[in-house]
């Protein structure tokens, strides 16, 4: 009879041991999967920043460019967009300045998925004689 009641006790030991092993798979499972979401809605953001930067860019490029901060429409997604048009200075191999040469510099401010702050920039060199 004794025996008995010793394999009942060691059976709940095992049964409790498998739940603890299922419980610390499970717990990382969520976080492995927790991760994954953040890293998405992380990519997604991104990539609608960068479509709205070349968007941007198009536009400015399609225009005469000036020197200065163009404005640029407002977006609706929480994202501040800055533009700088400056005059680029290079020179040619004889040392003479190279004329239409612009650098068109748009920024990006955000909030993370964590909430903290964040910055893209997009920086090219166009030329417009």
């Amino acid at each position: 009879m004794r025996r008995r009641q010793k394999s009942k006790a060691f059976i709940l030991l095992e049964v409790m041991l498998a739940v603890a092993i299922l419980m610390i798979a499970v717990v990382g499972l969520i976080y492995s999967i927790n991760t994954m979401i953040d890293t998405v809605i992380e990519i997604r953001q991104d990539r609608e920043i960068r479509i709205q930067l070349e968007t941007y860019l198009r536009t400015l490029r399609a225009n005469t460019l000036e020197a200065g901060t163009p404005t640029l429409d407002p977006s609706n997604d929480g994202v501040t967009y800055l533009a700088t048009v400056e005059q680029a200075a290079f020179n040619n191999k004889d040392g003479a300045a190279v004329n239409g040469l612009w650098r068109i510099t748009l920024t990006a401010s955000y909030k993370g998925p964590k909430g903290e702050s964040r910055t893209k920039d997009y920086e090219v060199l166009a030329y417009q004689p």
